[in-house]
């Protein structure tokens, strides 16, 4: 099993709350690839978001 760190992403979403969660990435990740793994899970939090925001049972 690869050793994790946990991160906390926090972010104000278009309508300026205050989001946020933590997440686990390797221990040995460089910047980029924590950077990669951020993008995707804020993307998948805002996409869920938005669904959840407009009513959708849609989960992508």
């Amino acid at each position: 099993m690869k050793k994790t760190r946990t991160i906390t992403v926090e972010w104000e979403d278009g309508d300026y709350n205050e989001r946020g969660f933590e997440m686990d990435v390797p221990v040995d990740a460089d910047e980029s690839a924590v950077d990669e793994l951020v993008e995707s899970a804020v993307f998948d939090e805002a996409v869920s978001y938005f669904n959840w925001h407009e009513g959708s049972d849609d989960e992508e």
